[in-house]
Order: structure tokens, then C-alpha cells, then sequence
């Protein structure tokens, strides 16, 4: 929590002003939303994890594809997993992700986002056995042109049950919509 005192005239003080003003420079905003986006616009970086088109931007981290029902996702099976990507121009871009954390009952799954190895942002997951999406601002000054890489950093890992690898977060899809 941060207090922010007011000057007489009701305005914050100029030292909190600057530290509450840093940190909205330095903690985008993360919302968990309701629907992945259907449409597809101009620009739009598109990945199925799970199908083989996604396999060549996959880096560290990444399990071989699955399916369930109509769903194709790959799990993270270690503390972090790896997209590169390639941007012509650098704008602003919204990451939208849909996944599911390794439920477990005693823990809550938070996944820190970094781009390029700087970090961008975080989310903690439902505690469900379910996959929600979540949407991540990122400004233009985390990318660069050219080769870019997303990296998902988990803060746990598992084995349950009968499972033999460690797991911490299966993604379906994600989209990196530029601005």
C-alpha cells in the first residue's frame, strides 16, 4: 500500500507524487479479462503453442504438444519458458495470454512476464483447474527492433501424480496486438 500525503492545496507532495508516478512507469498494468480476442488485426503476432507452426519460436522451457477437447497447449516444465518473436517497428503492445497454472490446493501460481530480460509485468493465477486470459501492457521501451523474446517466469513447479516432469504453466495461445 502507498500513502500519499496532499499538499494544503490538495495536491500530492511532490516526493510521493514521484514515487507513486514511478511505479506506474515501472509496473504496467495486468488485467485478467474475459474473452482471448477472435478477431485478428494487421500487425498481430499470433501464436498456438501447441500447434507445430509455434514449435520454431519456442525456446527454453517448453514440453512437446498436447491436446484436450478442442484445446492445443504445451506445458512450461521448468520456472520459465521462452517465445522469440520479431517486430518491424517498435510501438506499444498488448500480450494476451491464455493458460492454466499446475493447480495445486496449498499454493497460488504467480507468473512474472519479462521482455527482452526486463521485467514487464506479473499476474497470479485463479486457483482453479481452469484457463483464464489474462492482458499485459507493455510499453514500446521493452522491445527493440527485430528479434525479440518473451520469457514467463513461474514461481513454482511440481510433480503430481503420476506425472513424471515438473510442471508450472500450460498455454494455450497467445497474441502480442501492437499499438
Amino acid at each position: 500500500m502507498i500513502a500519499i500525503r496532499k499538499s494544503p492545496e490538495g495536491r500530492p507532495s511532490r516526493p510521493e507524487y514521484l514515487l507513486v508516478a514511478a511505479l506506474a512507469v515501472l509496473l504496467p498494468h495486468t488485467i485478467i479479462a474475459d474473452e482471448f480476442p477472435t478477431d485478428q488485426a494487421d500487425g498481430d503476432i499470433f501464436f498456438d503453442i501447441g500447434s507445430m507452426n509455434a514449435k520454431p519460436s519456442l525456446g527454453f522451457g517448453w514440453s512437446n504438444a498436447e491436446s484436450s477437447g478442442s484445446r492445443n497447449y504445451r506445458w512450461i516444465t521448468h520456472h520459465e519458458g521462452d517465445v522469440h518473436f520479431e517486430l518491424q517497428g517498435v510501438r506499444d503492445i498488448e500480450l494476451w495470454v491464455e493458460s492454466q497454472p499446475l493447480f495445486l490446493i496449498y499454493m497460488r501460481q504467480v507468473v512474472a512476464v519479462y521482455i527482452n530480460n526486463r521485467f514487464a509485468g506479473e499476474w497470479m493465477c485463479v486457483p482453479a483447474h481452469e484457463f483464464e486470459v489474462t492482458r499485459l501492457e507493455i510499453p514500446a521501451r521493452f522491445l527493440r527492433e527485430g528479434a525479440n523474446t518473451l520469457t514467463f517466469r513461474s514461481a513454482y513447479r511440481a510433480q503430481v501424480g503420476t506425472e513424471k516432469r515438473e510442471l508450472s504453466l500450460c498455454v494455450d495461445r497467445i497474441l502480442l496486438r501492437l499499438h
